[in-house]
């Protein structure tokens, strides 16, 4: 399973890492890499170890190959605390994988409400251990929200599309 994001609160990766110790007995092989740097990177290796799963959470600091490291994961979390509408979201859209994200910002309008990923409450620990659990217990249905994540993108969040999208309005506004 693989989060992307700055270490820091509002990222909300200290959910994560206590939704993966709720996790550990049940999906033993379970592994956690997070990308990203920042001030909490020393309270979150204290929180792994503490949790006794010190061994399963990979913090890889900052990546310039997230797309490889994305396509290595099973699953991409987003336990954001708040977020506008993320790049590293849509990075895992494009790279097909399924999605457990927080439902903040524009995060459900990225995943079709719940048509290309699962979206639980912030800061909720069990929710989001509860819909991880979901997805590594069955993975056709992981699979298929991650194919409809990737075209969700495609469709969306293209940048011809998003050219065209943005051509339409200056158009309109000129004709105004």
């Amino acid at each position: 399973m693989v989060a992307i994001g700055n270490l820091y609160p509002v990222k909300g990766h200290a959910h994560l890492i206590d939704a993966i110790a709720h996790l550990a007995e049940r999906h033993p092989r379970l592994q956690l890499a997070i990308c990203g740097r920042g001030d909490l990177e020393g309270a979150l290796r204290a929180q792994a170890q503490t949790r006794g799963i010190g061994h399963r959470v990979h913090l890889l600091g900052l990546r310039s190959d997230v797309d490889a490291v994305l396509a290595a994961a099973d699953l991409f979390a987003l336990p954001s605390l708040s977020e506008g509408l993320p790049l590293a979201l849509l990075e895992a859209m494009f790279a097909g994988r399924p999605i457990v994200a927080s439902d903040v910002g524009e995060v459900p309008t990225a995943l079709g409400g719940k048509e290309a990923g699962v979206l639980v409450p912030p800061a909720d620990s069990p929710a989001l251990a509860s819909a991880l659990d979901g997805l590594l217990m069955q993975p056709v249905r992981a699979r298929e929200l991650g194919d409809r994540a990737r075209a969700r993108a495609a469709a969306v969040y293209d940048v011809s599309h998003m050219v065209r999208a943005y051509s339409a309005i200056y158009e309109e506004l000129l004709s105004h």
